[in-house]
């Protein structure tokens, strides 16, 4: 069985501007160009108020919402959840590493 090259065309991207007297209130946009060590929230649970956030490395470091400081324009734990990306700071505890600081971007 063999498969034949098809040629594509290439065709510039569909998209039309939003008028200007809309605004997004989304969120606000958070710059990524700081000084905090990167990662993604890779499990959070608000009610029971912990969560975890997978580092560049693969391992996994947890926090809990009492011990943990919001910062930044999306400072609010409503933009926190799962698949995120986020900057975050640690602290060591007699129970081990934890996160102290999150920033939402």
């Amino acid at each position: 069985m063999t498969i034949d090259k098809v040629d594509v065309e290439v065709r510039a991207v569909n998209w039309l501007p939003l008028p200007c007297d809309i605004v997004m209130e989304d969120s606000p946009s958070v710059e990524e160009d700081d000084l905090f060590p990167k990662g993604e929230v890779m499990s959070f649970h608000p009610k029971q108020g912990y969560g975890e956030i997978k580092n560049v490395r693969g391992e996994l470091i947890g926090f809990r919402m009492e011990e943990l400081e919001m910062i930044g324009p999306k400072g609010d734990a409503k933009y926190l959840s799962e698949g995120k990306r986020v900057g975050y700071d640690v602290g060591w505890t007699s129970h081990g590493m934890h996160i102290t600081k999150i920033k939402v971007y």
